[in-house]
């Protein structure tokens, strides 16, 4: 189903130019998602990637440090009609610790981390 993102505080999808690849479709592909899993967007800034694995995906939990990119992610979803996505500010790195600690299932982690998150050493 075609996504419509009306609210987009910040968003950056990376792309060719001049292209018919879809590089963010082609990885969402690699993952396998079967419509089973629990998968986490990590650093989801306005869920665009999130909502687009929505679709094969049994959850989607997007996590998001500015709460400006989570208001608007939620009514992303919301003007979408998407359910099975839930939204938290929080520090991804942070967050998915919390979930290991707690047992936590998750099937796929999706990260397209700003560069201010980005490990240095890579």
């Amino acid at each position: 189903m075609r996504k419509a993102f009306p609210n987009l505080s910040q968003i950056f999808l990376p792309g060719e130019s001049g292209t018919d690849r879809d590089p963010l479709r082609e990885r969402l592909e690699y993952a396998g998602l079967t419509g089973k899993e629990t998968v986490v967007d990590a650093y989801c800034g306005t869920g665009t990637i999130g909502m687009i694995a929505s679709d094969k995906a049994a959850k989607v939990i997007g996590v998001e440090l500015n709460a400006d990119a989570v208001r608007d992610a939620r009514n992303n979803a919301k003007a979408n009609q998407i359910r099975n996505i839930q939204f938290y500010q929080n520090d991804a790195g942070k967050f998915l610790v919390e979930m290991a600690g707690q047992g936590a299932k998750v099937d796929v982690v999706l990260m397209d981390p700003p560069e201010a998150a980005a490990p240095k050493n890579s």
